[in-house]
């Protein structure tokens, strides 16, 4: 497989224009934005798988899209890796930001507790159902709490959402907001930066080296996006000398306005 397919078909000389630039960037953080966002909205609304798939279709769809507009190979795969991660991290990670940040520890009783061996491992796992205390069940599974010393009757601490968008946990959070919020921010930049990267890439953006010489007539320049530049060409043609310059615009032929002027003078 060429160069071009895997990284797009951008050369690397010289500096991309100002607006595929811009194009780049609206690209990036507005990919980011939506599929971090919709994985958010899903969270806060008590859709936590919901709003994970969402996400993850609008960055498969944005991966397609990035793959009809001949972006390079390598850098739609990063943004599906990407895509896919930062999907399913905002559920998980988005869930210990929402306790951190607004959670009430509340003292729960263990009901049950249950005992499974992993043989392969020589390893032994433990599970607590737990009630509230006025006898209410809750849906989570405690295990994190839950020792081989617990039994029925004893009491633990976890950690509730008090609008109940967001299970409870008895797991170890982060201590601060930002704590929890770091892989989500790493992610989405990294996501925004490769679909950015993928848009300025895939469009041809060398520029004319300084002092070449003139291509071609009035025609546009193939190396330029998002504008029309023009390549001057110069034309001898006896002795009138024709130049096409930046725009498409001619300059006049001297030698011929200066026969007209005297041909008209001397009559």
């Amino acid at each position: 497989m060429s160069v071009e397919r895997w990284w797009g078909r951008a050369d690397f000389e010289g500096r991309p224009s100002r607006r595929l630039l811009l194009r780049g960037a609206a690209a990036g953080f507005l990919g980011a934005g939506g599929v971090a966002g919709m994985g958010a909205v899903g969270l806060l609304s008590g859709q936590r798988e919901l709003g994970a798939w969402v996400a993850t279709a609008m960055a498969l769809g944005l991966a397609l899209c990035l793959f009809t507009a001949k972006a390079g190979h390598a850098w739609v795969l990063g943004v599906i890796a990407l895509g896919l991660g930062l999907s399913w991290l905002v559920s998980s990670a988005g869930a210990e930001a929402v306790l951190v940040a607004r959670g009430e520890e509340r003292t729960v009783k263990v009901t049950d507790v249950r005992e499974y061996h992993h043989t392969g491992r020589n390893y032994i796992r433990y599970e607590c159902s737990v009630a509230l205390l006025d006898g209410t069940p809750v849906d989570v599974v405690v295990a994190a709490s839950c020792e081989e010393s617990t039994a029925p009757g004893d009491w633990l601490r976890m950690v509730f959402d008090p609008s109940e968008s967001v299970e409870p946990t008895d797991e170890p959070l982060p201590r601060t907001l930002l704590d929890a919020l770091i892989p989500i921010v790493y992610f989405t930049t990294a996501f925004a930066g490769v679909c950015g990267a993928a848009v300025v890439c895939s469009r041809p953006w060398r520029p004319r080296a300084a002092g070449s010489a003139p291509a071609s007539s009035g025609t546009p320049d193939p190396d330029a996006w998002g504008r029309h530049q023009w390549r001057p060409t110069r034309r001898d043609s006896g002795n009138a000398g024709v130049l096409t310059a930046s725009g498409g615009t001619l300059q006049a032929r001297e030698g011929s306005v200066r026969d007209r002027l005297r041909r008209s003078g001397s009559r």
